[in-house]
This record gives C-alpha cells, structure tokens and sequence, in this order.
C-alpha cells in the first residue's frame, strides 16, 4: 500500500507516470496507458491500463533515474517538483 503518489502525465496525454512510497519510506512508480474512451448512452469514460510497475527504490533520486531511462518522455523538470 502507498502512503502518498505524483502523478505526471505525458504531453500527449496518453500516458501517466505515477510515483509511489510504500510503508518502509521507498519508492517506485507505475506506468499507465489510456484506452481509447468509451461511450455509453452518450457519456464517455476514459479507462487507464498498467503497462509498467517498478521495482522499489531507495529514495526519489533513484526512482526518478530509473523511471528517466525507462521511459524518454519522462521530463527532467519534474523532479523538482516530485513530492512523494
């Protein structure tokens, strides 16, 4: 279970990268991907797939470092604003 997340989400609006920090202080991230939104009787919803779930990381240096060469839309500039 994660005590707190930040949650940036890619220029295109497609992806979501969400870092979390477990009960013992360390933190990961996941990766989401959006479906294609559905629609029902005139509503649409927009539904969100896990693609990636990271290892547990020491500290946000770490995560931030891994989740950067994972995936290469993940911006530099959010570091400073991770807050988890």
């Amino acid at each position: 279970m994660s005590e707190s997340t930040t949650d940036f989400m890619h220029p295109d609006r497609d992806r979501v990268i969400s870092f979390v920090r477990d009960e013992a202080g360390r933190i990961g991230f996941n990766v989401l991907a959006r479906i294609e939104p559905l629609e029902f009787e005139g509503l649409q919803k927009v539904y969100w797939r896990k693609i990636h779930r990271s290892e547990f990381h020491p500290d946000a240096d770490s995560a931030f470092a891994a989740a950067r060469e994972l995936f290469a839309w993940v911006d530099s500039r959010w570091r400073d604003s991770l807050q988890v």
